[in-house]
């Protein structure tokens, strides 16, 4: 599948989600419902899912893989990551402001960027891994569009392999929900699978949720 340009926020779109964030962040504070997450377990469950696309280096010679966390939050994700053992150079992108201001206090020796993942102009190949959890679940557009686009970006930055999580649309719950983005499992995996090596899904630790991995041909060992 031949490259195409990366789909962008509208200005009221950057917007909308930016005081979204705001507000969220004055009323809960450093909390995982700030992020819009029901507690700090659903969120550790979702880490622990795509935590299992990177493989173990703790008894290796390896220096630590290079990862992007695409909608970084608090960063949570790299805290995660560190208390599990992994050794990793951590790189976080939000499109909001005062979450990379929060995410910096938290966390003063990781690097950070704001703005949205089209902005950075990062290479191809430029991370080992990349990852997004729960920062496509907002409705950007009601087809879907945009958080396709964002997931070519993924595929295109990573060197070894992408992680990232969606709303499973076949929860009644989510569908009872208009202003959540979601899609059927199947159906995303049909869509990598025309640009990406190799396409892994699985649904069984939320009802509401559902994560994808995307691999390059590469042999991570031989990286190892």
């Amino acid at each position: 599948m031949a490259e195409l340009p990366p789909i962008r926020l509208s200005e009221a779109q950057r917007t909308r989600i930016q005081l979204r964030h705001k507000a969220s962040i004055e009323r809960f504070g450093y909390h995982p419902q700030a992020l819009f997450w029901s507690d700090q377990d659903v969120q550790k469950m979702r880490f622990e899912v795509l935590a299992n696309l990177i493989p173990s280096v703790e008894k290796s010679n390896h220096q630590a893989w290079s990862i992007l966390d695409v909608g970084c939050g608090f960063a949570d994700f790299y805290a995660y990551l560190n208390q599990a053992g992994y050794r990793i150079n951590y790189t976080g992108v939000d499109v909001s402001p005062d979450m990379i201001y929060s995410a910096g206090c938290l966390h003063p020796d990781i690097q950070l960027f704001e703005g949205e993942l089209a902005d950075q102009g990062f290479e191809k190949n430029s991370f080992d891994f990349v990852f997004l959890s729960g920062a496509l679940n907002e409705v950007v557009d009601e087809t879907g569009a945009y958080a396709k686009s964002v997931i070519r970006d993924l595929y295109r930055i990573a060197r070894l392999g992408v992680g990232f999580n969606l709303l499973n649309k076949h929860n009644s719950w989510i569908q009872s929900r208009a202003d959540l983005q979601s899609f059927y499992p199947a159906s995303i995996a049909a869509f990598c699978e025309r640009f990406a090596y190799k396409v892994d899904w699985r649904s069984d630790y939320l009802a509401n949720d559902f994560s994808v991995f995307l691999r390059k041909k590469v042999d991570v060992k031989s990286c190892v």
